[in-house]
């Protein structure tokens, strides 16, 4: 399982660079974070994820369903 964990964790490096890259070319003043929700929000989406936008302003919510059982981050 280590090793399928490490192979996925190296799959998606480039992509998780590639969204860090995004937040600091890209920064916003606290509490004002409205193109990296719109940002987050899209790329959530991308993935097939439930997103609810506008959460305490900027906020972004995105639902993973599985199994039966809905957890929130």
């Amino acid at each position: 399982m280590l090793s399928q964990i490490k192979t996925l964790a190296e799959e998606l490096a480039p992509r998780l660079i590639e969204i860090r890259r995004h937040f600091h070319s890209h920064p916003e003043l606290s509490g004002q974070e409205y193109q990296t929700a719109a940002y987050v929000s899209g790329v959530l989406s991308s993935y097939g994820i439930h997103v609810q936008e506008a959460v305490g302003k900027t906020g972004v919510v995105g639902n993973l369903e599985g199994n039966g059982t809905k957890k929130e981050f």
